[in-house]
């Protein structure tokens, strides 16, 4: 099994994400979010919505990457920033 076939279960309270082009992120990019990543991590406070849709380092956009330690399946909203 690889990594791509495993997803955790997304916590009640929390929005399943879905990349598409036509919502290339979720609610505005000043919402701030706490994010899910595929392999189960979850951020420990906010950020913006802005945060992770930068690139930073070797960290892509984690709205819509193929890369499995950065891959945001789902978020929780905080607030706006």
């Amino acid at each position: 099994m690889n990594n791509e076939t495993i997803k955790p279960t997304i916590p009640e309270g929390w929005t399943e994400w879905v990349y598409s082009d036509e919502k290339p992120y979720p609610e505005t990019l000043d919402t701030k979010v706490k994010v899910l990543f595929a392999d189960g991590e979850e951020t420990a406070g906010g950020s913006d919505v802005g945060f992770w849709q930068e690139v930073i380092g070797e960290a892509p956009n984690s709205w819509n990457t193929n890369d499995f330690n950065w891959k945001i399946i789902a978020y929780k909203t905080l607030g706006e920033v």
